[in-house]
């Protein structure tokens, strides 16, 4: 998102609920926990993302995670 969050801007990673909790990304998720306790994965990207300083930063972190 751009401007605060107001403005939606290009999609650099898309999952659904239903792949995300799926047995391929067990391993992912794991990790995500580790990262986060928080109730909402939504929080966990939040937390485990915002800090990064790039948006390549950002990409190269997913692509790890989820090995796309």
């Amino acid at each position: 998102l751009k401007w605060h969050g107001l403005v939606p801007a290009e999609t650099i990673f898309k999952i659904s609920t239903q792949d995300l909790f799926s047995a391929k990304y067990k391993p992912a998720r794991d990790k995500l926990t580790e990262i986060s306790l928080a109730p909402d994965f939504l929080d966990v990207f939040k937390e485990w993302l915002l800090p990064l300083k790039s948006i390549n930063e950002v990409k190269q972190e997913l692509n790890i995670m989820f090995q796309v």
